[in-house]
């Protein structure tokens, strides 16, 4: 019987300390963010974090959200010495991504989209500085978007589709 008993304890141990352990997980996907430190004081930024309140005067504007403690990083891989940027989003999607370069030089731009097997899935070529990408004909999962200059690749993302 006290072998019972200890098991029991044991047991309503686990229980009560995995419950108390697990509690509410937040977690942000975000494109961008950092921390900056200052004699003055510090700030650490997530773009695409939830807005709670914005303050502005004049000079300045300054909006609240929740500082998350869990980033998804979205961005594998990037080409040194790249003279323009780009940006996949939104990301999550459901339906579709848009990718925006922020150069003039988009010069033989393409993409190819792979599965995480690395199986590759679709491509096409970019026009322009904004381009849609649609994953209608895709199902609820993680996949890799490459983005090519002459063959060359310059930038790769994580696309989470829900």
């Amino acid at each position: 019987m006290r072998h019972y008993l200890k098991i029991l304890i044991l047991l309503s141990f686990v229980t009560v300390f995995s419950i108390v352990v697990k509690g509410q997980v937040q977690e942000v996907i975000a494109s961008s963010g950092g921390f900056d430190v200052k004699a003055s004081g510090s700030l650490s930024w997530t773009v695409g974090e939830g807005i709670t309140e914005t303050y502005s005067n004049s000079d300045n504007i300054l909006t609240q959200g929740f500082q998350q403690p869990g980033i998804t990083i979205t961005e594998i891989e990037k080409a040194r010495g790249l003279e323009f940027g780009i940006l996949a989003f939104p990301n999550p999607t459901f339906d579709k991504i848009t990718l925006k370069i922020n150069s003039e030089k988009q010069e033989n731009l393409s993409y190819e989209i792979f599965d995480l097997n690395g199986k590759l899935l679709g491509n096409g070529i970019l026009i322009g500085s904004e381009n849609e990408i649609s994953f209608k004909n895709y199902k609820p999962s993680t996949y890799l978007i490459k983005i090519l200059q002459k063959s060359n690749s310059v930038q790769t993302f994580k696309i989470i589709l829900k």
